[in-house]
């Protein structure tokens, strides 16, 4: 089975409301519903082979005719489209009312408009088949509670963690978007620490510095945005998601805490993306020349993400971090970065979805993620099922976490000393 959108995949945990309808009356509903999904998907897909798609929708309108009920029909609808072969391609239900346990904490519950976003500040990672805490930013709640960079995260709140079960989405990616939500917020995680020693720490969440995120189906979770100086006077950023607000904070970061940095970091593990044109956006920032971030190519106009130079861009080595969380647009940034050569990626091999998607809600409630475009690289390779691949392939072990090292970081590390050492070896020969 295809991994589905990290946009959307989150909808797959959820449950539904079944319709109160009989029998017949649903087969009428879901023909209804299915011949409105295929007259979008031909209007929009950029490259339906209509010869197979043809005999595809033949095949799958006899077994909707027959349907009985939601549950049926749903995944009769999802396993056709896994049959097309594109990811950004799910069937949802006209109403989510609840989610399953290892979801529950994603979901915006009770917020309201005077509600803050709040996060733990803890970037999970995972570590020797281990949810890990891969790092604890500085002033956070983890850290005020005293957990530690390689600690095993077993539990949040009743959700017990196996990452060796399978899973369509990251289980970092999982735990992640679960220890974020509203300031002032509980939640409760279970530690094991690397002597094998267990606690429970209760966490009440802070303001995460950004804003409330809502990638289309998926529930709205808290924008993270963090950074520090390293030591050597390396920039680290991290941020969770593509969009304006995120991008924006580095006009003002290179002006003042960035102003005199010797190298970059910008870590975008566990980031399913945003808005397409922020990769360009985010390029603009750290280099002085006009670069291409690839096409995004649809059945109609295709449309180049090109880079718009800032004044004040960052001229220094670039590092850019990525997982198998990294998906979408910051895939498109991480490619850009990679075949423009202003930086190397470090980590592992990103999400490898990266087909541009819209929602579109049909007559009948239900709702339909479907894909209209594709993005190819500036080197003319597509992102879709590969990913973006590292430069430096590094995978973190839980001994290395437990020691204080992430060895993605360090690694990132040593390259940008290395090339700073390099660039100033090389300015030093020009003006003697």
């Amino acid at each position: 089975m295809k991994k589905m959108s990290f946009l959307v995949s989150c909808i797959l945990l959820f449950t539904w409301r079944l319709p109160a309808a009989t029998p017949e009356n649903f087969c009428k509903i879901a023909l209804t519903t299915y011949n409105e999904s295929w007259d979008v998907i031909n209007k929009f897909n950029f490259a339906a082979d209509e010869k197979s798609w043809s005999k595809i929708r033949a095949e799958n309108e006899k077994k909707v005719a027959s349907c009985t009920g939601e549950e049926e029909f749903l995944k009769l609808m999802n396993d056709m489209f896994d049959q097309l072969g594109q990811s950004h391609m799910v069937f949802l239900p006209p109403e989510s009312v609840q989610y399953k346990s290892a979801i529950k904490k994603i979901a915006a519950g009770d917020i309201t408009k005077d509600a803050l976003p709040a996060d733990s500040g803890i970037l999970p990672l995972l570590a020797g088949g281990k949810i890990c805490v891969g790092k604890v930013f500085k002033g956070s709640a983890a850290e005020e509670a005293g957990i530690k960079q390689g600690d095993e995260i077993t539990r949040i709140d009743s959700f017990d963690f196996d990452a060796s079960a399978s899973a369509e989405i990251p289980w970092e990616l999982i735990a992640h978007k679960m220890l974020s939500g509203k300031a002032g917020s509980e939640v409760t995680l279970g530690i094991r620490n690397s002597s094998g020693s267990e606690k429970e720490c209760r966490l009440k969440l802070k303001p995460s510095g950004s804003r409330w995120i809502k990638l289309g189906a998926m529930p709205q979770f808290a924008g993270v945005f963090y950074y520090e100086i390293l030591p050597g006077g390396i920039a680290y950023v991290y941020f969770n998601s593509f969009f304006p607000d995120e991008i924006g904070k580095f006009n003002s970061l290179l002006d003042n805490e960035f102003k005199g940095a010797t190298g970059m970091i910008i870590d975008i593990r566990n980031n399913p993306g945003g808005m397409g044109i922020m990769a360009p956006a985010l390029g603009g920032w750290i280099s002085d020349k006009k670069l291409s971030f690839g096409d995004m190519k649809t059945k109609d106009v295709p449309l180049k993400l090109l880079s718009t130079p800032q004044k004040r861009a960052f001229k220094g080595p670039v590092a850019v971090l990525i997982n198998s969380g990294s998906a979408s647009t910051a895939e498109v940034f991480a490619a850009g970065v990679q075949d423009n050569n202003i930086g190397k990626l470090f980590g592992e091999t990103s999400s490898g979805q990266c087909l541009i998607s819209f929602f579109h809600k049909l007559s009948t409630g239900y709702r339909l993620q479907t894909v209209f475009g594709d993005f190819v690289r500036a080197d003319g390779s597509r992102i879709e099922k590969k990913g973006a691949i590292p430069d430096f392939e590094v995978k973190n072990t839980r001994e290395s976490l437990s020691s204080g090292h992430d060895l993605v970081i360090d690694a990132a590390v040593k390259y940008l000393q290395e090339r700073a050492n390099l660039l100033s070896s090389e300015k030093a020969k020009q003006n003697p």
